[in-house]
Parts: structure tokens; sequence; C-alpha cells
């Protein structure tokens, strides 16, 4: 199918009204508010996700067709999103796991699944290689790609508008900097967005099944050893891989954008 401006324009009205009948009328198939939230977020994001998935073609950035390459940098990446899941508070008695049943483990999946892709597509498949096309070094496209996940970190602000102290979300903002930055540094040393989509999903999921860490030492300990091992490998592979393949997710031929559709 051929992707038009009118029907990328068409996608983000829908996903607009999507997301505001959502907000005007919360929708409640179920008696648990919990079930409730995760399913209006399955729905809003499922909208937002197609408006960045065809808008990722209409540009022409190739994110998803290209071959996942030097696969080896998930391994740290997938490490820090494990660690996202408190194991040592958990066994020593001092965290618990959320008391859930199959569904909403079934629910919490998808949901997680439906962020990830949403957010990858627009920040990372989207905003962060919009903002890095003019880059003519790896030492640019470095810089923009830590502005892009600051932007991304700093739009967590809107959770103070659903009554989350300041305090949390000034925490929410550093750690998803950060992710963000990883998941920017992945897709450009594997040249696809699905890694990153994987990670993202891993990191929502362990965050939501084991609920509020427990900072022991030991979990601080392994939590800063999974950050720096990734953090060094995505810098190194960035640098080695990063601009090259940049160059193939958005060359110059690919985003000649038609002018009369």
């Amino acid at each position: 199918m051929k992707i038009t401006k009118k029907l990328c324009l068409a996608a983000i009205i829908i996903s607009i009204a999507v997301f505001v009948a959502l907000f005007l009328f919360p929708f409640t198939p179920t008696d648990n508010p919990i079930y409730n939230s995760l399913i209006s977020n399955m729905i809003s994001r499922l909208a937002g996700s197609v408006v960045f998935i065809l808008t990722i073609n209409y540009l022409g950035i190739n994110i998803f067709k290209g071959k996942i390459i030097n696969a080896v940098f998930i391994i740290p990446c997938a490490a820090v999103a494990l660690n996202n899941f408190p194991f040592i508070p958990v066994i020593g008695g001092n965290a618990t796991v959320e008391d859930a049943d199959s569904f909403w483990i079934i629910v919490l999946i998808i949901e997680c699944v439906l962020v990830a892709v949403f957010e990858e597509t627009a920040f990372r498949g989207t905003l962060t290689v919009l903002m890095c096309k003019n880059c003519k070094s790896t030492g640019k496209l470095i810089l923009k790609i830590f502005i892009a996940s600051a932007i991304f970190g700093l739009l967590h602000f809107v959770n103070l508008l659903e009554g989350a102290d300041i305090g949390s979300v000034l925490v929410q903002i550093g750690y998803s900097t950060l992710i963000g930055a990883m998941c920017s540094a992945l897709l450009f040393v594997c040249g696809n967005i699905i890694p990153c989509i994987i990670v993202h999903t891993v990191y929502n999921f362990c965050g939501q099944l084991g609920g509020e860490i427990a900072w022991d030492n030991a979990t601080v300990i392994i939590t800063v050893f999974v950050s720096v091992i990734a953090a060094a490998a995505l810098v190194y592979g960035v640098i080695k891989h990063g601009f090259d393949n940049f160059q193939k997710i958005y060359s110059k031929t690919s985003h000649d954008f038609k002018k009369n559709d």
C-alpha cells in the first residue's frame, strides 16, 4: 500500500480523536481500575503506533527493513532491562512480585509491547532520526542522541497531571532520559528498531511486575555495574558503527518526499 501524506494526516486525526475520547470518557470494560488503565493505554498506544509507523514509511526512514547487525550489543541492553526487576530484594524477602492472575499478565505484556512500539517509533524512529539528519560526524550524532533523549525524558512531566508527585516524576525523567539514550544508540548500532522495542518491552514489563524496587546495596552495585557496561559498549558501538548505520537508515535518497500526494 502506498503511504501518502493524506493517509498520514487521516491517521493523526483519528489518533488524536482516540486520545481525546479516552481522556473525556474513560474506558471501563471491567470492574478493576488497574485493568481498565492498562486497556486504555493499549488502545491509545496502538493508535499512536499506527500514526508513527505510517509516518516513518512515508518519510522513507529505514528502521524496519534493514537486517539487524551487531546483535551482540543487545546483550548489555537486555541486562539493563532485566535488572529493572528487583531480583535480590524479592529473593531476600524485602520486595514482592505483583499479585496477578494470568489475564493480568497477558494484558500487561500486550500493554508493554504497545507502549514500547509507540515510544520507540515516535521518539527513536522519528524524533531522534530527524534530529540527526544533518549530522556530519559521530560527535554531532552522539550530541543529538542525548538532546532527543532529554526531550523524551522531560515529556514525562505530563505525569504530574495524573497526580504523580514531583519527586517520583523527576526520578522518572532521569531514568527515561538514560533509557532513551540507550535505545537510540542501540538503533544506530544495530540498524533496526526491533531490538529497541524488545529491550523497552522487557524493561517496562520487569518494572511493572516487580513493583517498587527496594534499593539495597547489592541492587545498587549490580545496577551501576550493568549500566556502566551497557554505556561503555554502546558508546564504543556508536563510535565504530553508528554514523555509517545512520546513513543507511536515513540516506539522502530515502527521504525524497513527494509534494503532490
